[in-house]
């Protein structure tokens, strides 16, 4: 999905941009005389777009679930840089610089996952980390 994401991007006359996911799942079970009550289980994930296109800033986001189209993803793409169109110029926004670049199969792990955030430039190269105190992203 990212990737889709990325290279919808990458087309795009824009000076950068930046990608959030958040995926996160609920258990929940209550017990009444030994017998299952309540019985809940469910995932949510969202994933936000932030770009800088002639020193204004864009953003745009989804929560769509299950096997979306990748015109989904277009439109996700577009309403960021039409809400970028839409801003007035900022000279002193822009995003970090670029540091190493990053893997992404930690999004591809069985375990459960809390979030990932990652700024990327023009070129798709990381420029940031999310918040540390989730702990490190694997490379």
């Amino acid at each position: 999905m990212l990737d889709r994401v990325e290279g919808i991007l990458r087309k795009k006359s824009i000076d950068g941009y930046e990608l959030f996911l958040d995926q996160s799942s609920h258990f929940y079970a209550e017990v009444k005389d030994g017998k299952v009550d309540t019985f809940q289980a469910s995932r949510s994930w969202g994933i936000s777009i932030r770009v800088l296109k002639r020193q204004r800033m864009g953003f745009s986001y989804s929560t769509s679930s299950g096997s979306v189209q990748s015109d989904v993803w277009e439109r996700v793409v577009e309403d960021a840089i039409a809400s970028a169109e839409a801003t007035s110029p900022d000279p002193c926004f822009e995003f970090a610089p670029p540091i190493k670049v990053l893997s992404l199969h930690c999004l591809h792990s069985t375990r459960p996952w809390s979030g990932s955030r990652k700024k990327r430039d023009r070129k798709g190269e990381v420029t940031g980390r999310g918040d540390p105190s989730r702990g490190p992203v694997k490379d």
